[in-house]
């Protein structure tokens, strides 16, 4: 008996001195950490971090690691005994016939560093119709309008305005200065990605982006295959998707169609009766034709990509004015077209962009009961222009210049009323940017990034306005990986064409006076530990100038009124607490105060009264399950009180809580891929209002079923 203890015994001492505990850090040949390379011996297998590090046990001593990643040679690594050893990954070329497929280390859509990254799986188990599905219950953002497909929808970036939010296409603007985007016009077909970009960001836009930046990222196809899906959903949604792609051994090209049709008529109740009423005339039609074609042309990549979206909307307006806007509409088009050339190498490279976008609405409101209201008027809108940028290394340095030409043109034809027709205005813009960033390894356990970005617009009316950004970020590579980002910002945003010059009727009227708005401010955010993951953050924002339409003794007219602070509180927790199974939590606090003051810089009557239609806080909530095919989310959303009156005489809407669901199930089968996701939206039916008198929908829900084919 002894003997057999001594034998166990020693067999435990023997694996314990030879199966080992090795850690170490993997990096490119920059010194740049690599993240998410397998690390794998006979038997065990783990993957590295966020921040390049990994740590292995149960492995043999003097045994061989393997370590692979996609766009990396594999390379394998003899440990006699490791401990935080460095393994160098040098980066190679993957080719799908004559067509390069270019690593996300090299995209340089955006010159600036975005706070979050949204990619197409992240949402793979969640209905996506439109880009406001992809940033929605992400930290600091808020989507104003109704939930419901079909239905408008702004962004409201960490308390600031629509307007002061630029949403661009692979890095081309698609709202011009001083309009908010409607981002339910961007289908998520032929979306990759979706990066958001926190404060002051003129640097990469030109005028508008004092909140930020989204910037969405095409998806290009990298084989020849076909998809179709198909959603169905409460109050008459029928949308329907299809999208072909084919590829040889020089380009290729691909197809799609969108159409959707819903009635969106559903019961609510009166805040001022309480009585349950019935939304209205309010149905949704749109269709979308697009077309991408992509060829290799002199060791670059030319993309040609074109869509149209024609739609038809009924508009019911506010209800307690119902009457006023019986049988109202908006319909047209939007088109949008643009060629890009890139061509990137190891660690330089150029880009162009040249562009076309036309927008052409119609607006009916020839019922209303009181003649006053009555409206029948055409607008229309482009912008086109080009752009191109050059990167390089100079030294230590690496630095980005560009250049860009953009003209920005607006009519608008009152059919009842020609003398309050708008005849053709334009305004063109010349801008040129350069960026200046480096990278330092400044030891094992500490990476620096800094980044200085300086931008110049010229316009004939508002001349030439600068903005500049600075970037920092710092990465501790010690036992619980930390990250901190610092930004500080200037921007400006010229007034829109509406401001300026709308004439409306004989109580609203333009002001060609309206100068540009100005805003500075700083963002400080912090990410500790890898999973799980906290992030904390702390933005402050002043903007002067800042216009808004207020009444006169004339009517209504917009001034430079208002300087306006808006400070956010930003808190994340992400964790993975099983393999596949997790939570994440997102809390935002706001305080957006009118900071404006008198001529004799006495306190204006409205000073530090709360920014109207600003949420005091948001809270967002999912839990991610997963098994096998199947999964499942549950999202908690809650949003605080919002004002809805500049001088808060007249009660906030309240504050209000609702939970969403989404069941899926993926399935492939050789060449077939099946997706099925059924959602619930509002399950216990809460009533609430985003804008006062514009209700939301109770309980309702959705089903897609998507089917694609590798050919």
């Amino acid at each position: 008996m002894k003997k057999v203890i001594i034998i166990i015994l020693f067999s435990c001492f023997s694996i314990g001195l030879f199966a080992m505990i090795f850690s170490g850090f993997v990096k490119d040949e920059k010194g740049n950490a690599i993240s998410g390379v397998s690390v794998q011996s006979d038997k065990v297998i783990t993957w590295t971090d966020s921040l390049g590090y990994f740590t292995i046990k149960g492995v043999q001593a003097s045994e061989y690691l393997i370590f692979k990643k996609i766009d990396y040679e594999t390379r394998g690594v003899l440990f006699k005994q490791g401990v935080n050893q460095e393994i160098l990954l040098k980066r190679k070329a993957i080719l799908f016939n004559s067509i390069h497929v270019l690593g996300k280390e090299d995209d340089r859509l955006t010159i600036l560093e975005s706070s979050q990254k949204i990619k197409k799986e992240d949402l793979s188990n969640k209905k996506d119709q439109t880009v406001a599905d992809w940033v929605q219950g992400n930290s600091g953002i808020e989507i104003k309008g109704n939930v419901l497909s079909g239905e408008s929808k702004t962004i409201v970036l960490s308390g600031h305005s629509p307007k002061h939010t630029i949403v661009m296409l692979d890095g081309l603007v698609l709202n011009p200065s001083g309009m908010e985007m409607d981002l339910s016009t961007i289908p998520s077909d032929r979306i990759e990605s979706v990066e958001i970009i926190k404060n002051n960001a003129s640097v990469e836009s030109g005028s508008g982006a004092i909140a930020g930046i989204i910037s969405i990222k095409s998806k290009k196809s990298d084989q020849s295959k076909g998809s179709f899906s198909s959603f169905f959903g409460s109050f008459g949604l029928i949308h329907q998707k299809a999208d072909l792609s084919f590829k040889n051994n020089h380009s290729q090209i691909g197809v799609n169609y969108t159409f959707l049709t819903t009635d969106n008529d559903f019961e609510y109740t009166d805040r001022n009766t309480g009585l349950t009423e019935k939304r209205k005339e309010n149905k949704k039609r749109y269709q979308v034709f697009g077309v991408n074609y992509q060829r290799e042309v002199f060791k670059g990549i030319l993309d040609i990509n074109s869509n149209i979206r024609l739609f038809n909307n009924q508009l019911p307006g506010p209800y307690n004015y119902s009457n006023l806007y019986e049988g109202c509409t908006l319909s047209g088009n939007n088109s949008r077209s643009y060629l890009t050339y890139d061509k990137k190498g190891k660690e330089r490279g150029y880009s162009f962009h040249g562009y076309y976008f036309k927008d052409d609405t119609s607006y009916e409101n020839l019922k209303a009961s009181i003649p006053f209201y009555k409206s029948d008027s055409d607008h229309h809108q482009v912008i086109h222009g080009i752009k191109s940028n050059i990167y390089h290394p100079f030294l230590i340095f690496n630095f980005t210049e560009g250049a860009e030409y953009k003209n920005e043109k607006y009519s608008y034809q009152d059919q009842l009323n020609l003398s309050q027709n708008i005849a053709p205005v334009s305004r063109e813009f010349y801008s040129a940017y350069t960026q200046v960033n480096q990278e330092t390894k400044g030891s094992s356990y500490i990476d620096l990034k800094h980044s200085l970005t300086f931008r110049l617009d010229y316009n004939q009316k508002f001349n030439t306005n600068q903005s500049y950004r600075f970037e920092e970020t710092i990465n501790l590579n010690t036992y619980i990986p930390t990250k901190i980002q610092m930004n500080y910002g200037t921007s400006y945003m010229l007034p829109s064409f509406y401001d300026l010059y709308w004439k409306g009727d004989s109580q609203t009227v333009g002001n060609p006076n309206l100068k540009p708005e100005r805003s500075k401010g700083y963002r400080i955010s912090t990410e500790i530990g890898d999973n799980p993951k906290i992030s904390q953050a702390y933005w402050k924002n002043t903007t002067k100038d800042q216009i808004y339409w207020d009444r006169s003794l004339h009517g209504w007219k917009p001034f430079n009124i208002t300087t306006a602070e808006i400070v956010n509180y930003e808190s994340v927790f992400n964790w993975e607490f099983i393999h596949k199974q997790k939570f994440s939590c997102n809390y935002t606090r706001t305080i957006a105060r009118n900071k404006s003051r008198k001529p004799d810089n006495s306190e204006s009557d409205l000073y530090n009264k709360y920014l109207i239609y600003t949420p005091s806080w948001t809270l967002n909530a999912s839990l991610d399950l997963e098994y096998k095919a199947f999964h499942q989310t549950i999202e908690y959303k809650a949003t605080g009180e919002q004002w809805t009156t500049k001088d808060q005489l007249i009660n906030p809407l309240s504050q209000f809580e609702i939970w969403n669901t989404h069941s899926s199930y993926h399935k492939s089968i050789k060449a077939i891929d099946l997706s099925l996701i059924f959602s619930i939206m509002n399950v216990f039916n809460k009533s609430y209002e985003v804008y006062i008198y514009n209700p939301e929908p109770g309980i309702n829900w959705q089903t897609q079923f998507k089917i694609t084919y590798k050919i």
